[in-house]
C-alpha cells in the first residue's frame, strides 16, 4: 500500500478493519416496549475511527458481513461484535407526603413566545 504523496511503496503497518457492531437491548419481563437494536458500521485505521455509520434497523448484519467479505476479500479485516443487554425495569419509589404536583409552572399548559400573544396572528 502506498500513502499519500510521493515515495516508495510500503506495506501498511496494520490493515484497515471494518467493525460491524450490533447492540441489542431486550425488554424486561412485562415491558410494553419492544426490544431495540442499533447496528453501526465503523472503519478503523490504526486503532482510530476513520468513519462511522448507523445502519437502517432492518439491515441483516450477517448478510451485510457476507457481502462485504465477498466484495473486499482479504484486503480489509471484518469483525462482528454483538452486545446484548436487558432494559432495566423501572424501580418504583415509595410515595411520600409532599407536593401533589398541582400548581407546577408550565404543567400541561401552553406557552407563547416572543410577546406576540397567543392569537392566531396574520390578519389581512
Amino acid at each position: 500500500m502506498r500513502g499519500l504523496g510521493s515515495g516508495p511503496w510500503r506495506p501498511a503497518e496494520e490493515p484497515d478493519r471494518l467493525r460491524l457492531e450490533q447492540e441489542i437491548e431486550a425488554s424486561f419481563a412485562g415491558d410494553p416496549l419492544p426490544a431495540t437494536r442499533v447496528l453501526t458500521l465503523r472503519l478503523i485505521r490504526d486503532d482510530s475511527d476513520v468513519c462511522r455509520a448507523v445502519l437502517p434497523p432492518d439491515t441483516d448484519p450477517r448478510q451485510l458481513l457476507a457481502a462485504l467479505e465477498h466484495a473486499l476479500g482479504s484486503a480489509v479485516l471484518l469483525e462482528l461484535h454483538v452486545k446484548r443487554t436487558t432494559r432495566p425495569a423501572p424501580q418504583r419509589r415509595p410515595r411520600r407526603g409532599g407536593s401533589s404536583g398541582i400548581g407546577i409552572s408550565g404543567a400541561g399548559g401552553y406557552s407563547c413566545g416572543g410577546g406576540s400573544g397567543c392569537g392566531g396572528g396574520g390578519g389581512g
